[in-house]
């Protein structure tokens, strides 16, 4: 099979990862600060002369005005807050009793998070090679971590080193075979070298655990989509549809379904917004509306009275029935008028039809014997 726009399936970046493996991520401990260090701090600089750690966090922390997004730069005041206690404590070494095996563990374990913030921060910002150095010492420290183990792997990804990547990632399983993060990114690599059963597996391991993840929701239905399983793919792309509406996979992922013949799912251009809903559907030979449809025109209801420039035409196409295609754009615009007070209805027009509405995908051309079409245009407010 042959689709150059599948290649989207990563749709990630190192600066927004933790939104990527949803609240896996954003567990990570923040380095705690000892007790009374910022007094331990002002008395031991207060007149003695200024060491050059020092005279690096006076010039950074003189006023400036910049903005900046908070979250961010947690990891740059943790790392800074971390290593104000590190430089403090360099200068005490000579002096400082040995400390006692507990101790020892304890800053130990403290180095590793600071390589390990440090690594990320690195990362963050395109810096992958001097990255790898910090996130590999803090995994080599411990190697019981697979959050560390997991990072090093996404620091191999961007250096474009796959096979480490896998390795890494498939040692973080060992230690924590739940660890969702994990699995996600090995469904990517998987599926970049083309294994899509494995990447699969993956995939479907995250949504038992979270069964609306993004990214293991859509490349699903790659992975099926590569396979040839049209039933399981079109399956798969409305499990995704059902919880994202609107962007570029959403437009993706219902080009696929109408492509393999499925219009369970339409697009709807609203004015400026297109968004992806369930088709309007109505009772075989009815002018009921089937449940479904309740919820489509519930969304579509909401966005149209937000914006008062907006002008709904609904468009009602049943074959050799214009009675009946009449009927049931009259019940799509009264449904929406009885549901919204602030929808005037002369800001919804009305077509119908006895012939069935023609959609051509690529090479193919499908005729359906009764549908609603719904489009939004912008118009000028007098």
């Amino acid at each position: 099979m042959t689709d150059n726009t599948i290649d989207h399936h990563r749709g990630h970046s190192t600066e927004g990862l933790e939104d990527e493996v949803i609240a896996q991520l954003r567990s990570l401990p923040d380095v705690e600060v000892p007790v009374g260090l910022s007094k331990q701090i002002m008395a031991a600089v207060h007149g003695r002369k200024r060491s050059w750690w020092r005279t690096v966090i006076f010039r950074l922390s003189r006023p400036r005005t910049v903005s900046f997004t908070p979250l961010k730069w947690v990891p740059v005041g943790a790392a800074l807050m971390v290593g104000l206690f590190i430089g403090f404590n360099l200068d005490r070494m000579s002096t400082a009793p040995e400390p006692s095996p507990a101790q020892q563990l304890a800053q130990s374990e403290n180095d590793a998070d600071v390589h390990f913030k440090l690594g990320r921060l690195l990362l963050a910002n395109d810096k992958a090679a001097e990255a790898l150095v910090h996130l590999k010492q803090a995994a080599h420290a411990h190697p019981d971590n697979a959050s560390y183990r997991f990072w090093v792997g996404v620091n191999f990804w961007t250096l474009n080193d796959f096979d480490q990547e896998r390795e890494y990632y498939q040692s973080a399983l060992t230690i924590d075979p739940d660890y969702l993060p994990a699995h996600v990114y090995l469904g990517h690599n998987y599926l970049d070298q083309g294994d899509w059963q494995t990447a699969l597996g993956h995939y479907e391991r995250v949504l038992q655990d979270v069964p609306d993840h993004p990214e293991a929701l859509f490349n699903r239905g790659v992975a099926l989509r590569y396979q040839g399983d049209t039933a399981l793919e079109n399956n798969a792309w409305a499990a995704y549809l059902d919880h994202y509406d609107r962007g570029e996979k959403a437009l993706q992922a219902v080009t696929y379904l109408n492509a393999n013949g499925n219009f369970s799912f339409r697009r709807i251009q609203m004015g400026p917004v297109e968004v992806v809903k369930r088709r309007i559907s109505f009772r075989p030979d009815e002018t009921v509306l089937e449940g479904t449809a309740h919820h489509t025109l519930e969304d579509i209801g909401h966005l149209f009275e937000q914006n008062r420039r907006l002008e709904l035409h609904v468009v009602a196409y049943v074959a050799n029935d214009a009675q009946l295609a009449k009927l049931r754009a009259k019940k799509v615009k009264q449904h929406l008028t009885d549901q919204f007070d602030g929808i005037s209805p002369q800001r919804i027009k009305l077509s119908w039809f006895d012939v069935g509405e023609t959609i051509k995908m690529d090479d193919h051309v499908y005729q359906l014997g009764s549908s609603i079409h719904v489009f939004a245009t912008t118009v000028e407010e007098s």
